[in-house]
């Protein structure tokens, strides 16, 4: 499938694009060994961070890509291949993080958990910290870049996109990696972006058959996960909004799809409300065409309780006017 926003780099900057095309294979080498610690876990692979990349391409119409700057598109391509670095932590580390006092206080709220649900937990800060550290092994092009790329990585999860201090500061927001140049990076536009698209990549893509049928996690946890997963046949973009689209025979994991569906949803709007705050000087007219998620769920064999015992009122209102009907009141 066509990459736009590396096409586009392509043709801005060829010195950028192959730096980002040499660094793919690395990358994969490097992400082969997440599963190394998290058998249990879905696909975090290169596969994954590569349907980012594209989720990323596809969530922009073609005219807001042109509005990045080679420098947006390199730092926010490189982000995509390198979020999920954080999950490939060496065994000899391992036993690091289970003396520290965050994973003890964190075990204490979570009796049940394991050292792998701990590092999944943070794997968006210790990417961050992986591409600091590994900035010159990764060959990213300066230090500056390597700080913007951490920073637009860490933002696929969690962290506060609207935070004066990191994302919001004068600095983050009007990043100047060229010191002759005069084009900005828009950090908290790239971050918006990565998160939309990483929480888009929820596919049976994540857990193909042969895995599904032999390796199924006996963790309750990951079942539901892996299941949903399999169930979901994809999160895309239509007109402005995300179509989610799945279907299954299990009202549990019918519950766990529409709780992801929400999930998705406070996403986009949360993004959308970054967006909206970006400084005018620095917004360049940053825009996002997706405002709105719709659920497509198929139930087989059940009705599910959201369907069976509820209703939505505007939609009620919406289907009644739109067929001519009036509602007359009684004084």
């Amino acid at each position: 499938m066509k990459n736009r926003l590396e096409d586009r780099l392509k043709s801005k900057d060829s010195i950028l694009f192959a730096s980002l095309k040499n660094r793919k294979s690395q990358i994969k080498l490097y992400l082969q060994n997440y599963k190394l610690n998290f058998v249990e876990f879905t696909d975090h692979s290169f596969e994954h961070v590569e349907m980012v990349a594209q989720n990323a391409s596809d969530l922009l119409e073609q005219q807001e890509i042109n509005l990045l700057n080679p420098d947006e598109l390199y730092i926010l391509l490189m982000a995509c291949y390198l979020h999920d670095i954080g999950m490939c932590v060496p065994k000899k580390n391992l036993l690091e993080y289970r003396k520290k006092e965050e994973f003890i206080e964190y075990k204490q709220n979570n009796p049940q958990c394991k050292i792998e649900d701990y590092i999944r937990e943070i794997h968006h800060e210790l990417s961050y910290e992986f591409i600091l550290k590994k900035w010159k092994e990764l060959k990213i092009e300066n230090e500056d870049y390597a700080n913007a790329i951490a920073l637009v990585a860490k933002a696929h999860r969690k962290v506060n996109l609207l935070d004066q201090e990191e994302y919001m500061n004068e600095s983050n927001v009007r990043f100047l990696i060229k010191p002759t140049g005069s084009d900005y990076v828009c950090i908290p536009y790239l971050a918006c972006i990565i998160r939309i698209a990483d929480e888009m990549d929820v596919t049976y893509l994540r857990v193909p058959d042969l895995l599904y049928e032999d390796f199924l996690p006996e963790n309750e946890k990951s079942r539901i996960e892996w299941t949903k997963q399999k169930s979901t046949y994809g999160i895309n973009k239509l007109d402005n909004k995300l179509i989610y689209r799945a279907r299954t025979t299990d009202e549990n994991v019918y519950d766990a799809l529409f709780e992801n569906y929400e999930k998705v949803l406070r996403v986009v709007k949360y993004c959308q409300k970054v967006i909206s705050t970006l400084p005018r000087t620095m917004n360049r007219n940053l825009k996002l065409k997706v405002n709105d998620v719709e659920e497509k769920f198929v139930a087989i064999g059940f009705i599910p309780k959201k369907i069976g015992f509820s209703f939505n009122l505007t939609r009620l209102f919406e289907t009644f006017f739109s067929r001519g009907y009036t509602i007359n009141t009684i004084h």
